[in-house]
């Protein structure tokens, strides 16, 4: 059964596409000096040390660049900066603009429509000159290397984001410098993300076998098919609606107890389409008290884990729960005891839901 819903909070995200106009995109030219920026901070490979960041005192055009230092006299292979697309773009072209007076190159990354990345390099002159870079060819090209995603060495469209990887091999005096960079742009074509989400209506996605098992939904798509199924992959329900103004909620009366996934597949024209999957179990109320129960869980909820959980505890069946009690946080001085709040705080919460406390003081 579905109906439709005045508002709706979202949460699970998943995700394909659909084309529009080809154009050419600058993807960053670093005139932006706000906060969050599209660029992030060097990611540092052990041993190395790197910096990024905006430099107004260089530019090819406008008024400022990109600046990436790495220094590799304490060891260290390489240090990055990533550009995510804020949109996914079916790119045919990458350009962008380089300088450095002590590299001779940097390695690009590209991540496809499956999480791959691709990566090649991309030699220049360390001459202290702006010389334009140009890339046509992501599954291939210079020292070639791919992992994740689909991991077969093919280009799958669209892009998601980018690297620029400055590496220790790139200096040939000194084992370290910096590389401007300027005018990121591709050409392609930007492509509108097909998603469909949920919002989590009860802890965990556990429900009692007398309370309704619903799921509130939110797409872009026109079509939302859902299907229920059990443990063993039998299906036990399925149901398809239109959207009314991109809302709608998912009722399922699932037919007993026990562990059920429920897919969701969101359609739009020209057959495309964007999938989630949302686990869910169904219980019988648990007892008052289960001092009887067989069962119990360990957890570490003394490292600080959140307490909300707790009640899932109980709800699955447990009655004991082996957790700890740290001796060094109980005697931080010799003959000087004082119990933790936070300790105070976990145990009270077994207590409000019927969980005996199993306590090794470690």
């Amino acid at each position: 059964m579905m109906k439709c819903l005045p508002f709706i909070i979202a949460w699970v995200f998943f995700a394909t596409t659909i084309a529009r106009a080809d154009d050419s995109i600058t993807i960053e030219n670093f005139e932006s000096a706000k906060p969050g920026a599209a660029v992030n901070l060097g990611q540092e490979f052990p041993g190395a040390k790197g910096d990024f960041a905006r430099d107004e005192k260089v530019a090819k055009e406008g008024k400022a660049s990109g600046r990436l230092s790495g220094d590799f006299t304490g060891g260290g292979v390489y240090v990055s900066t990533g550009i995510p697309f804020p949109q996914p773009i079916d790119i045919h072209e990458l350009s962008f603009w380089v300088r450095s007076t002590d590299a001779n190159g940097l390695r690009v990354r590209l991540i496809d429509g499956t999480g791959q990345v691709h990566q090649q390099r991309m030699p220049f002159k360390a001459d202290g000159e702006w010389q334009a870079i140009k890339l046509n060819q992501f599954d291939g090209g210079d020292g070639y290397q791919h992992w994740g995603g689909k991991n077969d060495g093919k280009w799958h469209a669209p892009a998601k984001g980018m690297d620029f990887i400055l590496e220790k091999g790139s200096f040939p005096a000194n084992p370290k410098g910096t590389v401007w960079i300027d005018d990121v742009v591709v050409k392609g074509t930007k492509v509108e993300t097909l998603f469909v989400k949920y919002s989590q209506q009860k802890l965990g996605n556990v429900f009692l076998d007398n309370e309704v098992v619903k799921f509130d939904i939110t797409s872009n798509a026109t079509k939302v098919a859902w299907t229920v199924m059990d443990f063993w992959q039998t299906k036990i329900a399925e149901g398809k609606e239109d959207l009314a103004d991109g809302k709608c909620d998912v009722a399922i009366a699932a037919g007993g107890k026990g562990y059920f996934t429920l897919k969701l597949q969101a359609e739009k024209e020209h057959g495309t389409t964007a999938e989630a999957e949302i686990p869910f179990a169904v219980l019988s109320p648990a007892p008052e008290t289960s001092k009887d129960s067989p069962f119990g869980v360990m957890t570490h909820f003394a490292q600080g884990w959140n307490t909300d959980m707790v009640p899932l505890i109980h709800l699955a069946g447990a009655a004991i729960d082996r957790d700890e009690l740290y001796w060094g946080h109980l005697e931080e001085r010799k003959g000087s005891f004082v119990f933790p709040p936070e300790y105070d705080r976990y145990l009270a919460r077994f207590a409000e839901n019927h969980v005996a406390p199993l306590v090794p003081l470690t």
